[in-house]
């Protein structure tokens, strides 16, 4: 997973109360999470939006999902 653009990600186990999507690893092999404020869940809007199961045709799944990226 590739970071938000402006989000610095963070440790995982460092993120304190910051999204918890995970976008790859440092150096030592540590998971990093998004780490960009919640709104949903554990997850920033963004990441909410895209780890939701959307239902009904194709056009409205791709409806939804260009509300999200």
């Amino acid at each position: 997973f590739k970071p938000l653009e402006g989000v610095e990600p963070v440790l995982w186990t460092e993120r304190g109360s910051g999204c918890a999507w995970p976008v790859g690893h440092d150096a030592l092999g540590e998971t990093l999470s998004c780490g960009a404020p919640k709104e949903k869940g554990s997850y920033c809007g963004v990441h909410a939006g895209l780890c939701s199961a959307p239902t009904g045709s194709a056009k409205e799944l791709m409806r939804g999902l260009r509300r999200v990226l």
